[in-house]
């Protein structure tokens, strides 16, 4: 052990231990800031003759030293930590973040929106990054010539893994996405029906008479196979569309939430 001291400050050290010399420093002990007791319970861990002469002392700087270098890892790893967290969107940290929004709002959003959310704020500033060329295709549900008319509709579309799939009904966005779930992540349809949908309809069902109930006719006309045997329902609002989005992208994986991004709200 080494003592640096100016007889007010004292610096306790062990030179034999790794690191920076600072951070070989075990303790550094002020005698006119820390109060009596603790200053002469510590000359006492460190300098007690009994202690030093048994091998008590220099036991007790290595467990104080080992202590604050713990410290100093767990400082170093909670960036990364945090950054992880954000990449990988556990659901308990979406499910954090969705309690605390009800506590502060009354109103608890879907795990979705926090996704988004997380995704937004985590995402490098554009001062400093530059995004490579994202690729944008067309959906290749119905070919549509765009009028040349400065008056068209916005485009609707998302983005699945740096590419762009865009339409101009957010109705073939919704039918792509989730053919696009089923596709990707096997036990998607069946978990997705087993959620809570609306009151009186199913938004997916094997049987799409349940969709509509007691109205064969929006069944007929308002409903897609998007695998076989399951049906979806279309006949919506685009901002209920974004509602059944927001379930469908609660129950994949985080990893798979991800990668995807939805824009049909313009």
């Amino acid at each position: 052990m080494a003592i640096l001291t100016d007889g007010q400050e004292w610096s306790f050290y062990l030179p034999g231990e790794q690191g920076r010399y600072d951070e070989r420093r075990v303790y550094k002990l002020d005698l006119l800031e820390r109060n009596i007791e603790d200053a002469t319970d510590r000359l006492e861990r460190y300098l007690s003759y009994e202690r030093v002469c048994s091998g008590e002392a220099l036991k007790a700087a290595r467990s104080d030293y080992q202590t604050v270098a713990r410290g100093r890892e767990i400082e170093a790893a909670l960036p990364r930590a945090w950054s992880a967290l954000l990449e990988e969107r556990d659901s308990s940290l979406l499910d954090i973040l969705a309690d605390k929004v009800e506590d502060l709002c009354g109103y608890k959003p879907d795990l979705g929106l926090c996704n988004r959310f997380i995704e937004r704020v985590s995402k490098p500033s554009l001062s400093t990054t530059v995004s490579p060329p994202v690729q944008s295709i067309s959906l290749p549900i119905r070919e549509q010539e765009r009028p040349e008319s400065v008056h068209t509709r916005a485009v609707v579309s998302f983005i699945f893994r740096g590419r762009t799939y865009e339409s101009k009904s957010a109705r073939e966005v919704m039918c792509e996405v989730f053919r696009l779930l089923a596709k990707e992540e096997p036990g998607f349809l069946e978990r997705f029906a087993a959620r809570k949908h609306s009151k009186k309809r199913r938004y997916l069902a094997q049987d799409r008479q349940e969709l509509y109930p007691g109205r064969p006719d929006l069944a007929e006309d308002f409903s897609t196979e998007i695998a076989p045997g399951w049906w979806l329902g279309t006949n919506y609002s685009r901002r209920h569309m974004r509602r059944i989005l927001d379930l469908a992208l609660e129950v994949v994986q985080p990893s798979l939430r991800s990668v995807i991004q939805i824009n049909i709200d313009s």
